[in-house]
């Protein structure tokens, strides 16, 4: 299925490294952040850390253009992703947000992969998917002004 080599880049993710402890579980929110690329490399997902593709100071607009150019979505806890999306307009490229602020893999990891698994028809076409621990909600791009 296409959704299994479906990229990530961790765009919200650009200071962040994994912790040198064998496992990510127990580390800090802003650590444990990184450590996703694990989660996503057991789904054989492709991903791509922000501080290994772009400079740690780089502008979300820089790592949107950076995913949109090279096929990949943005997986954040940055809900600033969301609301580039919604006043751009842009078709692209596709947005994973978790809207906790638990985002270690420990407690979301079953919870983003079902979701992502769910929305990969959507994901692939283009869509902002929103994860929180009691729902989630996708929006195919382009997001609309509610106004419309």
């Amino acid at each position: 299925m296409l959704w299994l080599r479906w990229p990530m880049v961790l765009g919200a993710l650009k200071n962040e490294n994994c912790p040198s402890q064998p496992s990510c579980e127990n580390s800090h929110r802003h650590e444990s952040l990184s450590c996703w690329e694990k989660v996503f490399a057991e789904e054989n997902w492709e991903s791509r850390h922000w501080m290994n593709v772009g400079a740690v100071n780089a502008r979300d607009t820089d790592i949107m253009e950076w995913a949109q150019k090279h096929g990949f979505m943005v997986f954040t806890h940055d809900l600033d992703f969301g609301a580039l999306l919604a006043t751009s307009g842009a078709s692209g490229p596709s947005v994973v947000q978790i809207r906790s602020e638990e985002v270690r893999p420990a407690v979301m990891s079953r919870i983003v992969v079902e979701a992502v698994r769910s929305f990969a028809h959507e994901l692939l076409a283009g869509a902002l998917l929103t994860i929180d621990p009691r729902r989630m909600r996708v929006s195919l791009l382009p997001l609309r002004n509610q106004k419309e």
